[in-house]
């Protein structure tokens, strides 16, 4: 199952989201194949295929828009299981939260912060085709954050992250 998920909107654009979504911590999880703007996905992304937790998660979410913001904060369950890594195994919630500012309709900035707290494990990272190429060791807590920008005056685009 990739997605479940249901919305509530409890204010104009401002809405609770309960279920397994796609987090936002990085807008590439967001964006829509149909707007990007090549013919492949980031490949950091593709190269860390099946790495549990990376994209989907199982919680809560509020998020919404102002003017010039749009937030997003959420609560979930931590890592799913994926590959042969370990599956959820434990009480600690992820917390995760992403804030974008909209300079005007060209520019705008974005900031995302991600907190867990698991066991220590070693990670196996696998591409495409389920061969392991690489592992990575996590010791328990752990902290990512993520900057971000994008200018885009048509036909020209500029994204960094």
């Amino acid at each position: 199952m990739v997605l479940a998920q249901f919305d509530i909107r409890y204010f104009n654009n401002h809405k609770l989201q309960v279920g397994k979504f796609i987090t936002p911590f990085s807008p590439e999880n967001t964006r829509s194949s149909r707007s990007l703007s090549s013919v492949e996905r980031y490949s950091g992304l593709n190269s860390i295929f099946l790495l549990p937790g990376l994209d989907t998660q199982y919680g809560m979410m509020f998020y919404g828009q102002f003017p010039r913001f749009e937030y997003y904060a959420s609560i979930t369950n931590g890592n799913g299981k994926a590959s042969a890594n370990i599956r959820e195994n434990n009480d600690a919630k992820d917390f995760q939260g992403r804030l974008v500012y909209k300079v005007n309709d060209q520019l705008r900035f974005g900031g995302s912060l991600n907190y867990t707290d698991e066991a220590s494990q070693t990670l196996k990272l696998v591409d495409h085709t389920f061969n392991s190429f690489n592992e990575a060791k996590i010791y328990g807590e752990r902290v990512g954050y993520l900057l971000d920008f994008q200018y885009n005056r048509n036909p020209f685009l500029l994204r960094a992250e």
